[in-house]
């Protein structure tokens, strides 16, 4: 098939990589306190898929031109705007 599970996100010839191991998450901010929630990362070759466990780290992640970001909160899978280039 056209899938490539891996454990780190690495290009594979041919193949849709699926990974874990980086665990993304993204930082939202209030006005007075900020939550981390872990999102599912994907580009268009590569997708890093989020941990929820309690001893999980949780790599930063800001998506790029072409990227795509679903922030996960509660029961939620939200997608987030595609980023555009700056004029």
């Amino acid at each position: 098939g056209p899938w490539a599970l891996c454990h780190h996100p690495q290009a594979v010839a041919g193949r849709f990589v699926l990974a874990g191991h980086l665990h993304p998450a993204l930082r939202v901010a209030g006005r007075s306190e900020s939550v981390r929630l872990s999102c599912f990362w994907f580009g268009a070759r590569t997708g890093v898929l989020p941990a929820f466990g309690a001893f999980t780290g949780m790599h930063a992640v800001r998506a790029q031109p072409g990227e795509r970001l679903f922030v996960v909160a509660g029961d939620t899978v939200a997608p987030l705007p595609q980023p555009t280039l700056a004029a």
